[in-house]
């Protein structure tokens, strides 16, 4: 497994509130992004605690989210930043036992593609009025209580839920809802070679159509980042950066408002008990 990110600055922002690490060391192969909320002080340092503390636990360990956010809660604390920094979304992508997985806590896209037909599923993950269940929520109750009144406000049933959409080719093919702060988890299969995890970023795209702005599909998106031929060394910065924003959206004149982040696991195909 190898494992790469890229994350880069939207066109609306002073500064990038996006991170992600990937590690390929020590017989980890995982990588996480963070997603800074705007309105929150400092977020570009929060985003960067919660993927370092994130790398720093197993997540198949009880009480993961808890105790990565707590260690991130020490980093703002020794940097002297208000705790309100950590807000932000955490995807990931992890080889551990019992199985390798994605994961989000709060809202973004989980894609895989599928051997040997390239088949491209992903999950769009929507929270209610663009509020996530940020992990740091889980620190102040006070700060939960208030965010849940909101999301129930908005909610038809008084049961405040996101959406998940998920689409398979470009084509819808499941809406479902899912509780607040409960994760999205996606087990990682043998058919699987590419797995990547993206800021709600995706979601930003935007291009001059009949003289007018309009939206570019997240599906769309979706299907330029995952096509990925060459799987060695930095291929996230060659197909996101490269392939993707300086050459396919210069050409289309797309552009993207929000910050966005990516980060992908390659899986090689099992090796035939036959040939060992």
């Amino acid at each position: 497994m190898h494992a790469d990110r890229y994350f880069c600055i939207g066109t609306t922002h002073p500064i990038c509130q996006d991170y992600a690490i990937a590690n390929n060391t020590s017989g980890k192969t995982a990588v996480y992004l963070a997603d800074g909320c705007s309105s929150s002080p400092a977020t570009d340092f929060g985003a960067r605690f919660l993927t370092l503390a994130a790398m720093r636990h197993e997540r198949g360990a009880v009480g993961w989210d808890k105790a990565t956010i707590t260690a991130a809660s020490w980093m703002a604390n020794a940097a002297q930043l208000p705790l309100r920094c950590l807000d932000a979304t955490l995807l990931g992508i992890e080889k551990f036992a019992p199985a390798p997985v994605a994961f989000a806590y709060g809202d973004g896209v989980i894609a895989t593609r599928q051997r040997p037909t390239g088949s491209v599923l992903y999950h769009h993950i929507e929270c209610a009025d663009g509020a996530p269940d940020y992990l740091n929520y889980l620190l102040n109750t006070d700060r939960k209580e208030v965010y849940l009144a909101h999301m129930e406000a908005l909610a038809e049933d008084n049961v405040p839920v996101k959406i998940i959409r998920t689409y398979r080719d470009g084509e819808l093919v499941n809406e479902r809802e899912h509780p607040l702060f409960e994760p999205l988890v996606v087990p990682l299969l043998e058919y699987h070679d590419l797995v990547a995890v993206m800021s709600d970023g995706a979601a930003s795209f935007q291009k001059i159509e009949g003289g007018k702005t309009v939206s570019v599909p997240v599906s769309e998106v979706v299907h330029h980042v995952m096509n990925v031929k060459n799987t060695t060394g930095d291929f996230v910065v060659r197909r996101v950066r490269n392939g993707f924003l300086n050459r396919h959206c210069r050409k289309e004149g797309w552009t993207h408002y929000d910050d966005f982040a990516v980060g992908m696991v390659y899986i090689p195909e099992p090796e035939d008990p036959a040939d060992e």
